[in-house]
């Protein structure tokens, strides 16, 4: 290694560790930015630059809050789902016996109402039987009277 290498690794601090799901930013790139955004040159050796590991830090920290948080947010989510889920069930087996007993007395209603209307068809067939008989006793009498009467007329006519 020549001088001018080892003043440029003495003056250049190791590059930061990748963070997962690329959080942070490494010191090049804050450099970068810097100079972009305030025209600025910053060097990486500069104090200003142990900012870059804190900030890191605080955003690794904070996107490991933010996941514990996510992992709380869907437990309770997933409780609540459940607890709904639970009371629209309950609602519909409660509807579900309302709707059956309310469809049961209709039901009942229904045929009380053609019980009723069958009592009074075997009323009417019944008085209509009875009549029928009535008629035709009062018919074969009338047959045998008409007989016995021409009976006699043909033995008196003799």
């Amino acid at each position: 290694m020549s001088a001018e290498d080892e003043g440029k690794t003495a003056q250049t601090p190791p590059a930061m560790p990748a963070l997962p799901d690329g959080i942070g930013l490494g010191y090049e790139e804050i450099a970068e930015e810097l100079s972009k955004k305030s025209e600025t040159i910053v060097r990486v050796d500069d104090p200003i630059m142990m900012m870059v590991p804190l900030c890191n830090v605080f955003l690794s920290q904070q996107h490991a809050l933010q996941e514990r948080h996510k992992g709380a947010l869907a437990q309770v989510m997933s409780d609540k789902t459940d607890n709904f889920v639970q009371s629209v069930q309950q609602t519909l087996d409660a509807l579900g016996n309302t709707l059956a007993s309310e469809a049961v007395q209709s039901l009942h209603t229904a045929f009380s109402g053609q019980q009723e209307a069958m009592r009074q068809h075997e009323f009417a067939l019944q008085k209509h039987t009875t009549s029928m008989f009535w008629l035709a006793a009062i018919t074969t009498i009338s047959a045998l009277v008409n007989v016995g009467v021409f009976v006699a007329l043909f033995l008196l006519g003799d």
